[in-house]
This record gives structure tokens, sequence and C-alpha cells, in this order.
């Protein structure tokens, strides 16, 4: 009996380091959803309790949009602070993103030349035989 008193303490052991770690894995939970931003969709998977503005961080690499030139919508416009769980985003969510990449803010800046509007009526002709 002796033997066997000194694997339990062991075994209880092991079980708390178990327990801790699951317990580190909820902190950290994970949700799976959609970014739809000009017309794409990104699939994006980010802490349900990190707050939109950390999302915002998050996707400015992704989406090319620095994060306060977004504007995150879910339900109506996310405030920064909240997080994804309060927001209510869940597995499949579609999260709106709408902003301006700097090179749009600088496009509108600059009147367009002759030159920019000749190509930009060929884009669209492109575009147009692309689509039929």
């Amino acid at each position: 009996t002796a033997g066997m008193e000194v694997t339990e303490p062991v075994e209880k052991i092991d079980t708390t380091v178990a327990v801790a770690d699951g317990g580190e894995m909820e902190i950290k939970e994970k949700v799976e959803f959609k970014v739809v931003f000009n017309k794409k969709k990104y699939d994006i998977s980010f802490g349900l309790d990190d707050n939109i503005g950390a999302l915002k961080v998050h996707l400015a690499e992704i989406i090319n949009v620095p994060n306060t030139m977004q504007k995150v919508m879910f339900k109506g416009l996310a405030k920064d602070e909240m997080s994804l769980r309060q927001v209510g985003v869940v597995k499949g969510s579609k999260v709106m993103v709408v902003g301006s990449t700097l090179s749009d803010v600088l496009e509108v800046a600059k009147k367009p030349t002759v030159q920019q509007l000749k190509e930009a009526a060929q884009e669209e002709t492109v575009k147009e035989a692309w689509a039929e």
C-alpha cells in the first residue's frame, strides 16, 4: 500500500497540469468567421475575447488598410473596445469591413489625368469582356 500512496499524488499532479492547460486553452478561444471587404471574402480565425481594435490591427496586414481607416460592421458599427464575443461574432459569421487603403486616399486627393481616365476606360472594357 505504501507504494500506491507514492504514485497517487503524482497522478494528481498530472491531472492538475492537464486542467491548467485546458483552462488556458479556453482563455484563447478562437472563432472562425468571414471578413467581407471590397467584395472579397477572407477567412479569419481570431480570439473571441480579443477586441475589435485588435482585429483591425490583424486585418490591416491582410487587406492593406490601416487599422485607423477601418470600420468593422457586424449588426451595426462594432466599437474598438468591444470583444468579438460581445459583438456577437460566432463561427461562420460574416463581418463587413469598410475602409480606404492609403493608395485609395492618395488617389482621391489627386485629380485623375486624361491618361488615367483613358486607362480606366480601357480596364472597364476588359472587365466587361471577361464577364461575358
